[in-house]
């Protein structure tokens, strides 16, 4: 693994091309400040949800697209939405580069409208090709049963598509076994079917033989297999106060409704009632404190698989998979890539990860180094490209004043 980069160039301006450091010169004129590619979120569903039938039916698609751009976000894999929700999101992320998309095909029972129930070989034919004709590229399949899991891999290969996988039962070898293109979760590194829930993945994670992870880690690694992140969403699902601290939590509201009781828990006198009503409508609880340090114990062993996974050449892809609780669209993957640059202990080789290498991995064309910077594809910071929270800092235009 390599994780080395060169000095900040010499000039005015110091350019990150998505893999290293490059002479300000190949980039073009540029103001004093480094520059980067925008940021690519490995994973980010197109839909969130209406409370009443008055509410505009675009609105969770416009705020999550709008506010992703605005963030610094420049590619986007749709990892299960609508086909609708995919159009509108082309129409309103002019400019961006949005992959994936269309409807999560499951022979289980569906759990969102984002859902496609599969019952039969001619459904999953159809279903194929509908993705096909629609260019969505990925298929997007969630299921526990390994010979559907296969089937829909060869249909998927018979029309050019890649297939990213969501699955509670099949392991993480089993799945790279049958060739599945993208595992969602890194939480399947340890090589077992997952538990379920946020917090019953912790606890797993807690309770599992180091030797078991690494020996994982070393298999999937070599497997080939691309592995989303997702690392920020299963922390704040497992311990939801911390989502308190989520910036830009507003953004959330035209997209996940309940986050007015996130809101509510950080005023004064409105802890309580706000907390209630989290666990009321949508199942959010607060560990005990025996919950939560072996969730935590678990966290450090999921963070710390992460590392060893990535030292072993493993193919992760950084993904906020919002929106979620506390995981803003288009802030959430600044916060992802923050989060791997702590547990690598080098931000560079978390932003390599979250431009050029997943550039690479989504078969997306790299950011040319002779754009000028400062341009719709190029983000800003006035910090050096070590600056452990760098990725917090970027924008999109040069600040002023």
């Amino acid at each position: 693994m390599k994780t080395s980069e060169q000095g900040p160039a010499t000039g005015t301006a110091r350019i990150f091309d998505g893999y290293q450091m490059i002479p300000a010169a190949a980039g073009g004129d540029a103001t004093e400040g480094t520059y980067t590619p925008t940021l690519v979120d490995g994973g980010v569903s197109l839909m969130g949800y209406r409370e009443s039938p008055m509410d505009a039916v675009t609105s969770a698609t416009d705020a999550i697209v709008e506010n992703s751009i605005r963030h610094g976000v420049g590619v986007m894999l749709d990892d299960g939405s609508s086909f609708e929700a995919l159009y509108r999101a082309r129409r309103t992320g002019v400019g961006s580069t949005i992959i994936g998309g269309g409807p999560i095909l499951t022979d289980l029972h569906p759990r969102t409208e984002a859902e496609r129930q599969v019952s039969t070989a001619n459904d999953l034919r159809r279903s194929v090709r509908s993705l096909q004709a629609e260019e969505s590229h990925w298929l997007n399949l969630r299921t526990n049963d390994s010979d559907f899991l296969g089937q829909a891999i060869t249909a998927a290969r018979e029309a050019g598509l890649k297939v990213s996988l969501r699955t509670s039962k099949i392991s993480a070898l089993d799945a790279a076994h049958r060739q599945a293109d993208m595992l969602i979760g890194a939480y399947h590194l340890n090589g077992m079917p997952s538990a379920g829930g946020a917090r019953g993945i912790l606890e797993q994670w807690a309770a599992t033989d180091p030797a078991t992870i690494d020996r994982s880690c070393r298999q999937i690694a070599a497997s080939g297999m691309i592995v989303t992140s997702g690392l920020l969403t299963i922390r704040r699902s497992a311990l939801p106060k911390e989502a308190l601290g989520s910036p830009f939590l507003e953004e959330l509201l035209p997209v996940l409704p309940h986050v007015r009781y996130l809101i509510e828990m950080r005023r004064a006198g409105g802890y309580m009632a706000g907390r209630r009503q989290l666990a009321k409508h949508t199942g959010f609880q607060e560990p005990t404190a025996s919950q939560k340090q072996l969730a935590l114990q678990g966290w450090e062993m999921l963070t710390a698989a992460t590392r060893t996974f990535v030292q072993y050449d493993g193919r992760l892809l950084p993904a906020s998979h919002g929106p979620g609780l506390g995981v803003v669209p288009g802030h959430g993957i600044k916060e992802e890539l923050t989060l791997l640059a702590h547990i690598y202990g080098d931000t560079v080789l978390a932003l390599r990860q979250g431009t050029g290498l997943a550039r690479t991995y989504l078969g997306v064309p790299q950011w040319s180094k002779d754009k000028r910077t400062g341009d719709s594809d190029s983000l800003y910071t006035s910090m050096e490209i070590t600056h452990p929270d760098v990725v917090l800092d970027l924008c999109r235009k040069p600040k002023t004043g």
